[in-house]
């Protein structure tokens, strides 16, 4: 017979283990070996995820190109704007400063003088403008202005007479015949100096020359126009030419 010590040995139950995951200690250290592998990670991992912030310089290096334009605006045209027509003339050589001051003259008065509304603001606007003449003449002698032949001719008594352009609608100008020139002797006798160089020259050559301008009865100078309108807007002075030389 068994006895009752084996019976109750067979009969006892063993305990039974628990799985690995149920242990709690298992966890602890397997969240600490978690946090230790995370630590040594190698940081070239981390830093190839930072590298797409270097494209901000190249931002950066593009603001020099559009701030050295904004020199290049800055050199504009301005000198050009300094000279004036009257500093160049149409007949090879620059003006003299007086000729260029009679000449100024004469075409602000004509804008003027078109604009007038009325004969008696035509004619103070005209006296006024040859008393400028005058004072920019002063003893009513040109020397050596500049100008282009646009008449060469003579009268019946074989004296010269000429006129030259010293502006678009502005001459100096001798008379044409005796009986206009009397008193004021300006047409050209043979064998004169003044004569043998007309001789050479043809209409519309440039020239370079002098004169002594008429004074005038009306006017401060001799009109060469018949009428006054002609006179303030296409004038021409009588004069006596002293010199003259084809360029």
């Amino acid at each position: 017979m068994t006895s009752k010590n084996s019976l109750s040995d067979n009969n006892s139950i063993e305990p039974t283990k628990k799985k690995w995951y149920k242990i709690w200690w298992v966890w602890i250290i397997a969240f600490i070996a978690f946090v230790i592998i995370g630590n040594v990670l190698p940081p070239s991992e981390v830093a190839e995820t930072t590298t797409p912030a270097t494209t901000t310089p190249a931002t950066t290096t593009t603001l020099p190109a559009t701030t050295t334009t904004l020199p290049a605006t800055t050199t504009t045209t301005l000198p050009a704007t300094t000279t004036t027509t009257l500093e160049k003339s149409p007949y090879g050589l620059p003006y003299p400063q007086e000729q260029a001051e009679f000449i100024r003259l004469i075409e602000t008065a004509r804008s003027d003088i078109e604009a007038a509304t009325t004969d008696l603001q035509e004619s103070k606007l005209l006296r006024d403008r040859d008393i400028a003449l005058c004072k920019v003449l002063g003893d009513y002698k040109a020397e050596m202005w500049v100008g282009r032949t646009v008449s060469i001719g003579a009268n019946g008594e074989g004296k010269a007479h000429v006129g030259i352009e010293i502006a678009p609608n502005i001459k100096v100008e001798t008379w044409s015949n005796a009986f206009s020139d009397i008193g004021d002797n300006t047409l050209i006798p043979d064998g004169s100096a003044v004569f043998k160089e007309l001789l050479k020259m043809s209409e519309d050559t440039n020239v370079v020359f002098s004169a002594n301008f008429v004074k005038g009865s009306k006017f401060c100078l001799r009109q060469a126009n018949l009428f006054e309108f002609r006179y303030a807007t296409d004038p021409g002075f009588i004069a006596q030419i002293t010199y003259i030389k084809s360029q």
